[in-house]
């Protein structure tokens, strides 16, 4: 007979438990054995005053925060909505079914309350507790940055207070001249003022942050992370970030790989003082001219100086200090008497030839990368911090800023760093938990064969035993004994 279910009535009391409705398979109980959190409520103890009215554990903000990550949630009333009805997600917060959880501006204003320095150092305590479970073997890293789309469009972009008087401006604008082309040393976006114009390659400007990471090689968890609005060389972070690596954790990776924005002589050489072998193609910059390069010139390291194909001699000019540059120039008349002059010198003192003063660590770094370990450490590159950019752009709202504001943005790109780090320390986890499952399997097997050996050596022994007590001439010449019915 086909069945009809009723429908379902309201009732005043039910004999149920979030514990029980979540599978033991579920997602966030893996994550709840897999990470400790009770180090937040220390963190956030100094933000809250001594007496007055009980707040929402700082605990629980920060779960309800990592959830909307882990879920690439972007709103926080969606985010409380689904915490509302999901059961998995209230067991992981520690609410049950007829609790109220809290409001969504609860997260708002924990936002405002804690500061830049709370969140980065929840983020530094999971990269700890990875460090712990064997996640970070110190080895290889890579280093990249990541363009983050900011909250604001370039619809908002406005001209900047313009320099000179009242007048000045007034005559400009009533003489209808035309606006300058939009930059970031003329306009601003009136929504988001830290946010700056940015493209992809040769595609649309657009409003953006930089988001930086050094993501270790031996399971992508990412050690340290900041956040610099887009106007800033990503080259001009590393010393930043490796720095923000020794402080936190006193280690540093043995060996890093980065694109060739980071392949400053300024950057190989401290990578080399601070004994890190730099795997970093070197910024080249060929010249706008086409003339002949620097490297048709021969350098002589005796005599400080370069030598032209003609056989001419260039002498060290001058060092700009700042850009850490030598520059050598040859002789004017050398220059104007010489037969290749069209195809090398469009000046008429004569050729400049410039060299950075940290040639040998330049030098050193190419052979690097033209090496079997230097295309080995792109392609290890490739694989972790560029896989974890993708990872936190398709899964975990990295790809747009969620708020305005600097300090803002770089709290999401420390939550969404944050969230990919307890996905690798539940992966960890998890298998662990499979390999002991396996272990214990194994060890049941071979315990099962090994009484199964036992049992078989013990019933011949009985056997035997019964057959040697029964007369033989009992049996009929045809009867089988029993140690051969067995």
């Amino acid at each position: 007979m086909q069945g009809k279910k009723p429908a379902a009535a309201p009732k005043l009391f039910t004999m149920a438990c979030v514990e029980s409705l979540v599978p033991e398979d579920d997602y966030y109980r893996k994550l709840e054995k897999a990470v400790d959190f009770s180090f937040v409520g220390e963190l956030a103890r100094p933000y809250y005053a001594k007496r007055g009215r009980p707040s929402v554990d700082p605990v629980v903000l920060a779960k309800i925060m990592l959830i909307g990550y882990l879920e690439g949630i972007s709103f926080e009333r969606q985010l409380m909505r689904h915490i509302q009805v999901n059961l998995s997600f209230r067991r992981f917060i520690g609410y049950e079914i007829d609790e109220e959880i809290p409001d969504h501006s609860t997260l708002s204003k924990a936002r405002d309350r804690f500061d830049l320095q709370f969140y980065d150092a929840v983020f530094s305590g999971i990269v700890r507790q990875c460090d712990e479970a064997a996640l970070i073997g110190w080895r290889e890293g890579a280093v990249d940055a990541t363009l983050i789309n900011a909250n604001a469009a370039m619809d908002s972009l406005e001209q900047k207070h313009p320099s000179g008087s009242p007048q000045e401006y007034l005559r400009i604008a009533l003489a209808g001249e035309p606006k300058p082309k939009a930059s970031n040393k003329t306009h601003q976006s009136r929504t988001d003022k830290d946010a700056k114009i940015a493209r992809r390659g040769k595609g649309k400007a657009f409003l953006a942050y930089l988001g930086h990471r050094i993501v270790d090689a031996t399971k992508r968890v990412i050690v340290t992370v900041s956040t610099t609005t887009a106007d800033i060389s990503e080259g001009r972070e590393l010393k930043g970030l490796l720095e923000s690596c020794a402080s936190l954790y006193g280690k540093l990776p043995d060996l890093i790989a980065a694109d060739k924005r980071y392949g400053t002589g300024k950057n190989l050489r401290a990578l080399a003082e601070t004994g890190i072998e730099a795997h970093i193609p070197v910024q080249e910059h060929p010249n706008q001219k086409g003339l002949l390069g620097r490297e048709n010139f021969e350098y002589q390291k005796e005599a400080d100086c370069y030598v032209c194909p003609e056989g001419k001699v260039l002498r060290k000019i001058k060092s700009l200090k700042k850009e850490r540059v030598s520059q050598y120039r040859a002789k004017a008349e050398d220059c104007r008497e010489c037969p290749r002059r069209r195809e090398c010198c469009s000046s008429e003192n004569g050729r400049i030839v410039s060299r950075s003063m940290d040639e040998e660590y330049v030098l050193a770094a190419r052979e690097r990368a033209a090496s079997p370990a230097g295309r080995k450490a792109a392609r290890m590159r490739r694989s972790t911090v560029e896989w974890s950019f993708g990872e936190g752009k398709m899964y975990h709202n990295l790809r747009r800023a969620q708020w305005r504001g600097l300090r803002k943005v770089a709290i999401q790109n420390l939550l969404e760093a944050t969230a990919q780090n307890v996905k690798r320390l539940v992966e960890a986890h998890d298998m662990r938990d499979k390999a002991a499952a396996a272990a214990a399997a194994r060890q049941l097997l071979h315990t099962l064969e090994a009484a199964n050996i036992l049992y078989s050596r013990l019933m011949e022994g009985t056997w035997r035993l019964i057959d040697g007590f029964l007369p033989k001439r009992a049996l009929p010449a045809h009867a089988m004994s029993f140690c051969d019915w067995k």
